[in-house]
């Protein structure tokens, strides 16, 4: 049985669906809305936390800061924006190299 994030009475929502894994697992950056055993937080309207903090931090630092640091960025923003509740995000570097999304010529 697969295991997905999240999992637990406190699932109010889920999008998770399974996905057959590639053979070799280089050059991947897997980024996850949350850490194991823990659930993320989703607003009705606007979406989760974590894509809506993906979409800010992205389209604001894109030009100029690499995949792996935005993701720490939207970490942050996550810890610092929403104090009434926890949520962390997480991700998994498998060799994954610096790479920018959109950088100004």
């Amino acid at each position: 049985m697969p295991y997905f994030r999240g999992e637990g009475r406190d699932v109010i929502q889920t999008d998770a669906t399974t996905f057959q894994a590639p053979r070799t697992n280089a050059d991947m950056l897997l980024a996850y809305a949350t850490v194991p055993g823990f659930v993320s937080h989703r607003n009705p309207t606007l979406g989760t936390w974590y894509i809506q903090a993906i979409c800010r931090i992205f389209m604001e630092h894109a030009h100029d800061t690499d995949v792996e640091n935005l993701l720490k960025i939207v970490d942050a923003n996550l810890e610092k924006n929403y104090l009434s509740h926890r949520q962390t995000s997480s991700y998994e570097n498998r060799g994954f190299k610096r790479c920018y999304l959109n950088p100004i010529p």
